[in-house]
């Protein structure tokens, strides 16, 4: 994957995430489904995630952006809001029977997709790029730290 000592591991980092986004983004398109709005869709169904509030924290995409997407998502009635009977103020969201049926039925289409990465990849080397992958995460969120704090400093 590097051809030396100079390659620079951040434009690996951004071609591989760009790679997997591309594909599932063509997996998903047929049934005008953003990668996002899938995995707003996964986080409501899982129980997650489910307040734009926490969609926010859970993906590294601001709250205006995440209440598009959900409005799109209740629009094409996938997920519903509700209000909690004890606190009005806060809006629960869920899965429509349709939004279950959408993906269990994307589940296992993009099932087929990731047979295909992990049958491409051993056993050992999924776990030493996932023990990289995970010490890579730590030290951009190190990065993220010190970026927010010159930022709250400066």
């Amino acid at each position: 994957m590097f051809n030396d000592d100079r390659e620079d591991i951040v434009n690996v980092i951004t071609n591989l995430t760009a790679s997997a986004a591309k594909a599932t983004e063509l997996s998903l398109a047929p049934f005008r489904l953003s990668t996002l709005e899938y995995g707003i869709l996964g986080k409501c169904l899982s129980g997650e995630a489910n307040t734009v509030t926490e969609l926010s924290l859970a993906f590294p995409v601001g709250i205006p952006a995440i209440s598009r997407m959900v409005s799109r998502l209740v629009d094409r009635e996938l997920i519903a809001r509700q209000r909690l009977p004890n606190d009005r103020r806060t809006v629960r969201l869920c899965p429509t029977d349709e939004g279950v049926s959408l993906w269990q039925m994307l589940g296992e289409r993009l099932k087929s997709d990731r047979d295909l990465l992990r049958n491409a990849v051993s056993v050992d080397e999924r776990a030493a790029f996932a023990a990289i992958a995970r010490k890579i995460t730590a030290t951009f969120e190190l990065i993220i730290e010190r970026h927010e704090a010159a930022g709250r400093s400066g």
